[in-house]
């Protein structure tokens, strides 16, 4: 199986972004990590990159029922409105230290195709892996979405990967 770098994925799917992507925007569940606590960043119980908590300001976020990863404090301020949480409605997540934060970042996001597929090698099982900007492989299926972040970076273009039910509940589109 052939394992796409960050480069040649972001290459191959910038002007892409700029003719099929969308523009969205989303909010997040946030709890404070505790040191020394891991946690393996999964979606559906499919296991993508993994991540462990070496600081006690890391935050974790959760992107809807099914998916988590993990951002520095500093991370987290630069990426959320952080000034005025909101309680969550869901029960799940209610009395877990959680709270809702809208986003500051948008995204362009595309949906994988099977010709896309093509270009990630995809190994016979609908699977396959790329490097995520953070180092770590990441898994990649059809229908997935691809994201970056928006307005586009030229100069420090990353992309990475969402599991489309976590996208369909934790994203809006934005207008034009």
């Amino acid at each position: 199986m052939v394992m796409r770098s960050q480069e040649e994925v972001a290459r191959h799917f910038w002007e892409e972004f700029q003719r099929r992507g969308g523009t969205y925007s989303t909010t997040a569940y946030v709890r404070k990590g505790r040191r020394g606590e891991s946690v393996a960043t999964a979606t559906y119980g499919k296991g993508e990159t993994g991540y462990r908590t070496i600081h006690d300001d890391d935050t974790y976020v959760v992107m809807g029922k099914t998916g988590i990863y993990c951002q520095t404090a500093k991370e987290f301020q630069d990426n959320y409105l952080y000034e005025n949480p909101m309680q969550p409605r869901n029960d799940e997540i209610m009395g877990k230290g959680f709270a809702v934060y809208r986003s500051r970042r948008q995204i362009q996001a595309l949906e994988v195709t099977a010709e896309d597929m093509k270009f990630f090698g995809e190994g016979g099982n609908g699977e396959a892996q790329f490097m995520a900007p953070w180092g770590s492989p990441t898994l990649v299926e059809e229908n997935d979405i691809l994201a970056t972040t928006f307005p586009l970076d030229d100069a420090k273009p990353e992309v990475y990967r969402i599991e489309l039910s976590v996208f369909k509940q934790t994203y809006e589109q934005r207008q034009a």
